[in-house]
């Protein structure tokens, strides 16, 4: 749920100039995430790190509470630099999704609906449809290969995971792309 607090928070922010400083908070606020989840990715095992900031201090100073401060430019520059078009992409450029071939190996949560068909995986799925589909829809951990050889919900969706198995898998990836296209009646 949005706070009106944090609303305006969020709009006094945005009026600022580019070089004002933010606090930790501040750009939180600005980000649309947790304060501690800012914290994390100053972190130099970050799995995705965040935006550039400044810390004070002189050098050789101790410590570990110097303030840090974000400014406003900087944050902007992050947000476009980490737009993606889809989840896949994202989760491709988290790291999380099928990085190598290797990967294609491993099963993953796939939902399967009460139809039978594959309706994509289950870690790409918002928090509200998770709860919705829980209970009525099976979870089915299978390889992508795999996955790929059922009937999709959305095809669209089968394709775009298709070119992902493809382009790390071209072989297995080509004579896959065949097979489904003798499925569905365009090779004879």
């Amino acid at each position: 749920m949005v706070k009106i607090a944090n609303l305006e928070a969020l709009e006094l922010v945005a009026r600022l100039p580019d070089d004002a400083p933010l606090t930790v908070s501040e750009a939180a606020i600005f980000l649309r995430v947790s304060k501690s989840a800012l914290d994390k990715m100053r972190r130099p095992d970050a799995a995705n790190p965040g935006p550039v900031y400044s810390q004070g201090g002189a050098k050789g100073s101790s410590g570990s509470n110097q303030k840090v401060v974000y400014f406003k430019g900087d944050l902007k520059a992050w947000l476009v630099a980490n737009r993606c078009s889809d989840t896949l992409e994202a989760a491709k450029r988290r790291g999380q999704l099928f990085a190598t071939a290797a990967d294609l190996l491993d099963p993953e949560a796939f939902w399967r609906n009460t139809a039978g068909e594959i309706a994509g995986l289950v870690e790409e799925t918002s928090v509200v449809q998770f709860f919705e589909r829980l209970g009525q829809w099976e979870i089915e951990w299978l390889a992508l290969g795999e996955a790929l050889k059922e009937k999709w919900t959305d095809q669209s969706e089968q394709m775009r995971y298709l070119w992902l198995f493809s382009s790390k898998s071209p072989v297995s990836g080509s004579l896959l792309t065949e097979q489904l296209m003798r499925q569905a009646g365009h090779l004879q």
